[in-house]
């Protein structure tokens, strides 16, 4: 059982774990908590699912990676530009 608590909006209809009842926001998240917490409870059909969503999640989050990679790299040669031009 995890220790931490999923928190859903005030007025969304949750999607619901049913081996722990737990509450989750979007149906991905519940298909990577069932393959994380519950593997050998599953069938096949939900493993698939889940190596689905974890794919998803995981070129989502390289993505991310990509994008926050790219704005520190601007930001730095903001700041480097801006010292070239006041430090003279």
């Amino acid at each position: 059982m995890s220790t931490v608590q999923s928190a859903v909006p005030p007025g969304d209809s949750p999607a619901v774990c049913q081996y722990c009842d737990e509450p989750f926001p979007t149906e991905d998240r519940l298909t990577l908590h069932k393959g994380l917490n519950h593997w050998p409870d599953l069938t096949e059909a939900e493993r698939t699912d889940f190596h689905d969503a974890r794919a998803n999640e995981r070129d989502a989050l390289g993505s991310f990676r990509l994008r926050a990679l790219a704005c520190i790299v601007a930001v730095y040669f903001v700041f480097l530009f801006l010292y070239a031009i006041y430090a003279i």
